[in-house]
């Protein structure tokens, strides 16, 4: 059994949703689908939510942290 979703997706986005469906011959109904999967399998999934944090911006400045915490482990290994 399987189930209809319907998305609006901005401009941008479809833009390079076709060019990725493109590049791998599929439609770009596959290309979510295959997407939408690979992200529920995900086990980090599973610890979200699972770490008491004062931090609120994770998910926008993880990047930069995850820098911080390299910088450091690299500045402390010389």
């Amino acid at each position: 059994m399987s189930q209809t979703l319907v998305l609006e997706v901005p401009d941008a986005t479809w833009v390079e949703l076709i060019r990725s469906a493109q590049v791998r011959h599929q439609s770009p109904e596959a290309v979510v689908l295959r997407l939408v999967e690979n992200s529920l399998s995900d086990p980090l999934l599973k610890l979200i939510g699972s770490i008491q944090s004062d931090v609120s911006d994770g998910a926008e400045r993880h990047d930069e942290y995850i820098g911080e915490v390299l910088y450091r482990s690299l500045r402390d290994c010389e």
